[in-house]
């Protein structure tokens, strides 16, 4: 379900503001790449966030500016029917962004807290 930008960094300052580990995917040169994140920091103004990778290396722990603009959001919940394509993977909410031209981003909330690291970008 589509949103507005407001819900949607509603929703990322929820999780700032919860520490909530969530899995992030990205496409980068065709290929999917994913890892497990918490977000930083979150700006409406500048439609952009901070994440931190949750990694046992301590040097690997450098926020990562993600910026946004000009994505448009969607929305989607365990139990409700465009959840279809999320189902058989051990989250209960994912945010996307898609941008125009064709790239999209995924913030997944896993049941475990753990991340699942296998993320369907379409």
């Amino acid at each position: 379900m589509t949103i507005t930008t407001e819900r949607a960094f509603w929703i990322l300052n929820t999780y700032l503001r919860q520490s909530t580990p969530i899995d992030f995917g990205i496409m980068i040169l065709s290929e999917p790449q994913t890892c497990l994140v918490t977000v930083t920091q979150v700006s409406l103004a500048d439609q952009s966030i901070s994440t931190r990778l949750v990694a046992d290396n301590i040097d690997a722990n450098r926020d990562r500016r993600i910026s946004l603009c000009p994505g448009v959001f969607s929305f989607f919940q365990l139990g409700e029917p465009s959840f279809e394509a999320y189902e058989k993977l051990c989250w209960h909410s994912v945010l996307r962004a898609d941008f125009p031209d064709g790239a999209n981003v995924i913030f997944a909330e896993a049941f475990n807290q753990i991340g699942c690291s296998i993320i369907p970008l379409r």
